[in-house]
């Protein structure tokens, strides 16, 4: 592994060891729905992540609301811009463009980088425009996060915290079959799903998102 990449991983284990206890709060006696968990404490997380990001403080937000992302991509609330009456207690909520690329510009380590281009590019992959453009970035972006953990194995393991414990192969498996889709590659998009199912036979979403392929 790098020295570069032994950094990047150092700071996310730090950052997010840091602020622990956001990653696991109790919903004891809310649901037993794995998914809705995740949904809450994804959410928790954005919003903590939004609150160091509107302060400034980039080197907190990043890993944060990358985790978020990752944990469950449903929690990050992206937009084009903020309302123009939002107070401040709304913009927590809302990650503009303008935000986001603030911090994807950051200097941030590689692995949150390369996580919040893919945020990024799942926002803008319909444009007219824009929208081949950053969905190349976005696997590249992908290409770079699996690089990192096929030379270092140990960052895919919950219990290294590296991004919350959030950051392997199956995650960004499906993230990597959703860009396929939008490219209009659904037998490659299948792989990537199958591929992870057989990472994790019991990942939920990449038997349900498959099998929405099939019948679509």
């Amino acid at each position: 592994m790098s020295a570069e990449l032994c950094s990047s991983v150092a700071l996310q284990t730090h950052r997010i060891d840091e602020l622990g206890e956001l990653i696991r709060p109790s919903l004891r006696g809310k649901t037993d729905d794995p998914m809705a968990k995740n949904y809450e404490v994804a959410t928790q997380i954005f919003l903590n992540g939004m609150k160091f990001a509107r302060s400034g403080d980039y080197d907190a937000a990043a890993p944060l609301i990358s985790c978020a992302f990752l944990l469950d991509y449903r929690s990050v609330k992206p937009a084009m811009a903020l309302p123009s009456d939002s107070d401040i207690s709304k913009k927590n909520f809302i990650l503009d463009c303008e935000l986001l690329k603030k911090l994807t510009e950051h200097e941030t380590p590689r692995i949150t980088k390369a996580i919040l281009l893919i945020l990024q590019s799942h926002h803008f992959a319909y444009h007219p425009t824009l929208g081949q453009n950053m969905i190349a970035i976005a696997m590249s972006a992908l290409d770079c996060l699996f690089r990192c953990i096929e030379s270092d194995p140990e960052i895919e393991k919950p219990e290294n915290f590296i991004i919350g414990g959030c950051l392997n192969r199956k995650i960004l498996l499906k993230h990597k079959s959703a860009f396929h889709m939008m490219m209009g590659n659904r037998k490659q998009a299948i792989k990537d799903l199958t591929k992870a199912l057989k990472i994790d036979e019991f990942y939920t979403d990449a038997r349900v998102f498959r099998a929405n392929i099939w019948v679509g």
